[in-house]
């Protein structure tokens, strides 16, 4: 058996432990859909599925230079269900699947938009201090990290180097821009973050950057966030995002 007859059979068996695992951990600890609420399954296969509607927000090249934001699907009905059930109630079960579908998306689309090469930082969007200490963990680098590897993974063959990094914070006392307008939410986010000092190593090093966020809503967050790192002198390809709030869905009382 040569090396990658070896390394597949490793993932078959692992994929059967863990399909394993995952039948006696529902047995023994009973739980419900996170979308919809079916019993005994994480995600049921009418709410799964829904995850794999791919879409996208355009943004200004001038600062995200694909000019789009790519995500999994459209964030509504048991999609937002299940997010908020990850994200505000730490169901962790349903967050590894989201890692595996946006990382899944990301692996689609980010080869498109790199030349061979090249060398890109993973970056996810920052949470403030407050919305941290509340959920007792800073979320979205569940789901950065995992896409961070899957493209390492995937780009290897085109000498692209991938390096996870969280480069971008939010100033003390800030709060995150779910209030006004878009425009004063993309004002109040441009001059509320800042990039990391520690940070600035990595990104010259790595300075194509792929931003990774669990919602794109306004997009507030994400121009914030791409104003800073561009000002910085670093270069924004996309965003990767597992659900967005299409422009036709948009009101400014969303969050």
């Amino acid at each position: 058996m040569d090396a990658m007859s070896r390394s597949y059979f490793a993932r078959d068996v692992a994929a059967q432990v863990a399909g394993a695992l995952r039948e006696i951990d529902l047995m023994l600890f009973p739980r419900g859909c996170a979308g919809c609420g079916a019993p005994d399954d994480v995600l049921c296969t009418s709410c799964a599925p829904l995850f794999d509607c791919p879409v996208h927000r355009e943004f200004p090249p001038a600062l995200i230079s694909s000019g789009y934001c790519y995500s999994c699907c459209s964030y509504a009905g048991a999609v937002r269900r299940a997010i908020l059930q990850w994200k505000d109630h730490d169901d962790v079960q349903v967050g590894r699947l989201f890692a595996r579908f946006l990382s899944h998306r990301a692996c689609e689309v980010v080869p498109q938009i790199c030349t061979p090469g090249s060398r890109i930082a993973v970056v996810p969007l920052p949470s403030t201090r407050a919305s941290i200490a509340r959920r007792g963990r800073f979320h979205t680098v569940e789901i950065s990290r995992p896409v961070s590897r899957a493209l390492e993974h995937s780009l290897a063959e085109q000498e692209i180097a991938v390096r996870h990094v969280c480069a971008v914070n939010f100033h003390a006392g800030a709060r995150k821009s779910v209030k006004g307008t878009v425009a004063q939410r993309q004002r109040r986010s441009r001059t509320q973050m800042y990039v990391r000092s520690r940070a600035y190593p990595i990104l010259r090093a790595y300075p194509s950057v792929i931003l990774v966020d669990d919602i794109c809503t306004t997009g507030s967050t994400l121009l914030g966030c791409s104003r800073v790192l561009r000002a910085a002198g670093f270069h924004v390809l996309c965003a990767v995002t597992l659900a967005a709030v299409l422009p036709s869905q948009l009101q400014d009382d969303v969050h």
